[in-house]
């Protein structure tokens, strides 16, 4: 889809859908939006992750099938950098899994031991700890972005209004014509990965016309090998 040309009119439409395709709609979350609804946002190495042995049902409406059974994890965190509210050393964080395989099943979080994150939370007013802004939804993993390699502990994240203006420098260096219409300009943040935002840049809107697909991650920087100029 990003090496192709598209209509502009489907941008909309490719804001309401995942990266990777899903055919159900999915209305991914740029940090910028999620910080108001945080009360800790934090930059962290993963510790331990564990199972608690929690296992129920989670009912989300016009979801099918509308219950599904999850699990819930508790990861350690050592806290590096806060960004927003305070945080000891050392804080709890409890996400839920899937247990079941499914086309288009729930995009939840995903942590390995030993990778950095950027944490948008809010507090476990059950358990004790966090959980991420999102909990609650069917797809909660945007509350959660993996740090790129060589990405500074203190880091902060990266608007939107940041990204598309590393990939307008981008095409400038490589002497792209630029003159898009930015009214129309798509930008979405990947759903797997570390941090990565895919920006679209439409000639004219409402027809058929060369679209420009740039690929800029978290650590401000360009995916070349991913970047794609598109012609008719």
């Amino acid at each position: 889809m990003r090496s192709t040309n598209c209509l502009a009119v489907g941008v909309s439409l490719l804001l309401l859908f995942s990266a990777v395709g899903a055919a159900r709609p999915v209305i991914p979350f740029f940090p910028e939006e999620l910080e108001p609804k945080a009360s800790l946002i934090c930059n962290g190495t993963v510790i331990s992750v564990e199972e608690t042995g929690i296992k129920k049902n989670f009912s989300y409406p016009n979801i099918s099938p509308s219950v599904n059974v999850e699990k819930v994890m508790l990861a350690k965190i050592k806290v590096l950098h806060v960004f927003k509210g305070q945080a000891p050393a050392e804080i709890e964080f409890r996400y839920r899994v899937s247990t079941q395989v499914a086309i288009d099943g729930a995009d939840h979080i995903e942590l390995e031991k030993g990778k950095r994150y950027r944490f948008f939370l809010k507090p476990d007013d059950v358990r004790g700890g966090y959980v991420g802004v999102l909990e609650g939804n069917f797809d909660d993993n945007n509350a959660v972005e993996e740090l790129w390699p060589h990405e500074p502990d203190d880091d902060p994240w990266l608007t939107k209004d940041e990204a598309i203006k590393i990939a307008l420098d981008y095409l400038k260096s490589i002497k792209v014509e630029t003159n898009f219409d930015l009214n129309h300009t798509a930008c979405y943040p990947e759903t797997t990965g570390p941090a990565t935002w895919t920006i679209g840049f439409f000639h004219s809107p409402g027809t058929p016309s060369n679209s420009t697909w740039i690929t800029v991650r978290g650590n401000r920087t360009v995916d070349e090998n991913q970047s794609k100029f598109g012609s008719n």
